[in-house]
């Protein structure tokens, strides 16, 4: 992404960017943000703590939200990137560390 159409994005382009970039499963349509399916409950509840907690104003209806201001400042989006997650436990076999079964 460049830096002008960074600075050229509203309040709602810019958390939904983030938000994408985060690794959240999101849609824009008619300025809601929707969280898609794919996401799990969880993952829907602690971002409705993460924005709150950020102070954005937003509207919620379900699964989807509405920024309700115009412009959000780039360190939002820092904040919500940057923001602590949660663990994702992936189990490593021995043969996984092999030259062999990789290639193969």
């Amino acid at each position: 992404m460049n830096l002008l159409k960074l600075e050229m994005m509203n309040a709602t382009e810019r958390i939904a960017e983030a938000l994408q970039m985060r690794g959240l499963f999101i849609e824009v349509k008619d300025d809601f943000i929707i969280l898609s399916d794919e996401n799990t409950q969880e993952d829907i509840t602690k971002t409705k703590q993460l924005i709150s907690s950020l102070g954005i104003p937003t509207f919620w209806l379900d699964n989807q939200f509405q920024v309700l201001v115009n412009r959000s400042p780039i360190v939002t989006m820092k904040k919500i990137m940057n923001a602590p997650g949660r663990e994702f436990p992936v189990q490593i076999e021995g043969y996984h560390f092999q030259w062999r079964s990789f290639a193969q």
